[in-house]
Parts: structure tokens; sequence; C-alpha cells
């Protein structure tokens, strides 16, 4: 009988300090372990969202850039360093009016693309100018009417195309070179061009 009680005895009496200490080790190695894994996997899904966001918005700003420079004339499109000012023909409510002696197309508006660093971030903005009186024809864009003006004249309000569009450059040639630079904090960033032919 005694045989018995003290063999109950010693499988019942638990861990010792030192076995505890060395199974809370391990067991801290192996959470530390798990909680960098997870860490970098967050960080590497944050990243790719980033990077779909950029991409996302970079060929939308091309696409809105085309869409504008597809009703423009060579004739009608300035050029500068941090954007570009061109005609544009369609009217407020977007229609095409011609004159009806003439049957050529009236000319309603100036668009000016140009990108700008507001609270730290990149954005392409697109600012609309309706002419006083419009041209039959397409207008000349004068240096009376540069991004210069475009930024200066509280009336107009300029509106966001895209975000982290670091850069935006055309070269004056036609067929037209637009090229974009999208940069999200230098996580990520993303070249784009394409040419457009501009009408005479």
């Amino acid at each position: 009988m005694r045989r018995f009680s003290y063999l109950v005895s010693n499988r019942l009496r638990g861990l010792s300090l030192a076995e505890l200490i060395v199974s809370l080790a391990l067991f801290s190695i192996v959470m530390a372990g798990v909680a960098t894994l997870i860490r970098e996997t967050v960080r590497f899904y944050n990243v790719n969202l980033v990077g779909i966001d950029v991409q996302r918005e970079s060929i939308f700003a091309m696409n809105t850039l085309r869409e504008d420079l597809a009703d423009a004339s060579f004739s009608s499109f300035r050029t500068e360093a941090e954007g570009f000012v061109v005609g544009n023909p369609r009217d407020a409510n977007g229609d095409f009016i011609y004159d009806e002696d003439t049957g050529e197309l009236i000319w309603h508006r100036l668009v000016c693309y140009h990108t700008e660093r507001r609270k730290g971030a990149w954005l392409l903005l697109r600012t609309e100018y309706f002419l006083e009186e419009p041209t039959i024809g397409p207008p000349e864009v004068t240096s009376d009417y540069s991004i210069d003006f475009f930024k200066a004249n509280a009336s107009l309000k300029p509106k966001i195309v895209a975000n982290h569009i670091q850069s935006l450059t055309c070269s004056r040639q036609n067929p037209t070179i637009v090229k974009l630079k999208a940069n999200y904090d230098d996580t990520f960033t993303m070249n784009l061009k394409t040419s457009i032919y501009l009408g005479e």
C-alpha cells in the first residue's frame, strides 16, 4: 500500500521551476517568430495594396489626359516643366458645338494639367478656364494662359485627377509623348508613357 501511494504522489507533483522557465523561454521564442511573421505579412499586404492603388490612379490619370488631348489641336497646346495647357472644344455640357455659318467647331475652354505637392503628397490637378468669347477654331494658348495663370486665379478651382503623380511631362511635337511618374513614399514607383496625335 505504501508503494502505491508513493508512485501516485511522484506522478502528481507538477513542474519544477527550471522546467517552467525553460518551457516559458521556448514559448516566447515561438511567439516572437509568429509575431514577426504576422507583422511582415501585414507589411507585405499594405505595400501591395498601395501598389495597386498607385497603379489604378496612374492608369486613370493617363486615360483622363488622353481624353482631353484627343479633343485638342496641336496649334492650341502649350507645354511647361510641370504640365501643359490645351484648348478644348467641348462646352459646359461636354458637347461639341459647330458654327452655323461655317460649320467649324467652336472652342469653349482651356484645360490645364499640372502636378503639385500638398501636405507632403503629390497630386495631378486639372483646371478648366472657360473663354469669355468662344473662338471658331482652336484658341492660341499664349504665355497669358500659363500654368501660373491657372494657379493664381482664385476663381478657378482645380480638381484632383489622381494622387501620387510626382511628375507630368509632354513633348512639344506631334504626336506628343506624355509621361507620368507615380511615386508613393519611395516604396512604389511607376512610370507610364503614351503618344497621342493632336489634330491640326
